[in-house]
C-alpha cells in the first residue's frame, strides 16, 4: 500500500508539473492513461490492462521514471499482464 501511494504523489506531482508547463489537454490526458496503465499493470489486474490498452493507449507508453507497462510487469512479477 505505500508504495501505491508514492507512485499516486509522483502521477500527482507529475501532473502538477505537466499543467505548470502549459501542456495541452491531449497530453494530459495521454500522461493519465499511461499511469492508468502502469497502475493497472503494478496492482496486477489483467481485465484492467487489457481495456485499457484496447481504448488505445500504447503498450510502450513510459512512465515518470521512464519505465514500460512491461519493465513494471516484470519488476511487481505481474506474470499474467506480462502476456
Amino acid at each position: 500500500m505505500a508504495n501505491q501511494r508514492k507512485i499516486w504523489v509522483a502521477c500527482g506531482l507529475l501532473l502538477a508539473a505537466a499543467i505548470l508547463l502549459g501542456l495541452t489537454r491531449p497530453a494530459v490526458a495521454e500522461i493519465q492513461s499511461c499511469r492508468q496503465l502502469h497502475d493497472a499493470v503494478f496492482l496486477d489486474e489483467p481485465d484492467e490492462v487489457s481495456e485499457i490498452l484496447e481504448s488505445g493507449v500504447s503498450v510502450n507508453c513510459r512512465n515518470e521514471i521512464g519505465q514500460t507497462p512491461l519493465m513494471t510487469s516484470a519488476e511487481v512479477g505481474s506474470l499474467e499482464c506480462l502476456v
